[in-house]
C-alpha cells in the first residue's frame, strides 16, 4: 500500500539512486536501521530545497495546516488523481520528495488470517518511493513538515498479495521527480507499477505490532 516500511543497510553499492546525487543525504537516510516504520512516526525524506539535495526528518501522514483533525492525515495518495485532487495539487506541482526505503510490508488475506510479506529489491538495494510533502501542525500547534507516498496499480507479481503498490522510482525517475521544471506529462509517466522483479519474503506475525521495532521483523516466517 504501503502502511509499514523498513530501512536497512544495503549491500555495498546496491542502490537505485542517481550516481551524480550527493551521497551524504542518502547515507544519512540509511544510517540507522528502521525495521517497522509506521504512520505518524518521523522518518527520513530526500528533497531539493533551493537547488540543494537534502535529507530531512518528517512525520509520515500528510496533513496541511488547514486540516483541523490530524486523524485525517493521509499516508498514501492514488497517483492517478494526485494532480487533480485539491488536497494534493500544490504539493504535486511544487513539493515532491523521495521517500528512502529498503522495502515495505503487505498483508495478504489467507485462510484463517493474513500472511505478512516483506517486499524489497534483491540484496536489499536502497531505493526511493515517490512522495509529496507539506507543512502541517505539530502537537503544540507550530509548523511541522509531513509526507505521504504515492501508490499505483500492482505489478503482476504483486497482484496476488495486494491491490495497490507504492510508486518506485529508478535513477532517472528520482531525477525527474525532484526536477522543479519537469512537466506534468513527464511526471505522470513515472506513476506506474514497477516493471522489475522484486524479492518477496514471508515474515511472521511479529511485524504486526508497531511496538516491535527490531530485526526480528524481517525474519522469515517459520524460522
Amino acid at each position: 500500500m504501503p502502511g509499514r516500511y523498513f530501512i536497512v543497510a544495503p549491500e555495498e553499492g546496491a542502490n537505485l539512486y542517481p550516481a551524480d546525487f550527493d551521497d551524504a543525504p542518502i547515507a544519512a537516510a540509511y544510517a540507522r536501521p528502521r525495521y517497522n516504520i509506521s504512520p505518524q512516526q518521523t522518518a527520513p525524506v530526500l528533497r531539493l530545497i533551493e537547488g540543494e539535495f537534502i535529507e530531512s526528518g518528517m512525520r509520515w501522514g500528510f496533513a496541511p495546516r488547514w486540516m483541523k483533525d490530524p486523524r485525517q492525515a493521509q499516508i498514501n495518495a492514488r497517483s492517478e488523481t494526485v494532480f487533480e485532487k485539491r488536497m494534493f495539487q500544490h504539493a504535486a506541482k511544487a513539493q515532491r520528495c523521495l521517500v528512502p526505503v529498503s522495502g515495505w510490508y503487505e498483508w495478504q488475506p489467507v485462510d484463517g488470517g493474513k500472511q505478512a510479506w516483506a517486499i524489497h529489491m534483491p540484496g536489499f538495494a536502497a531505493f526511493a518511493l515517490a512522495g509529496l510533502w507539506t507543512v502541517g501542525n505539530d502537537r503544540e500547534g507550530g509548523p511541522e513538515e509531513n509526507f505521504l507516498t504515492l501508490t499505483a496499480e500492482p505489478s503482476e507479481q504483486l497482484r496476488p498479495i495486494h491491490h495497490r503498490m507504492p510508486v518506485i522510482l529508478d535513477a532517472d525517475g528520482c531525477r525527474t521527480w525532484l526536477d522543479p521544471d519537469a512537466d506534468r506529462q513527464a511526471l505522470q509517466a513515472l506513476l506506474r507499477p514497477w516493471p522489475g522483479e522484486l524479492s518477496l519474503r514471508a515474515v511472521s506475525s511479529y511485524v504486526n505490532s508497531i511496538r516491535h521495532q527490531g530485526p526480528e521483523c524481517l525474519e522469515p516466517d517459520g524460522s
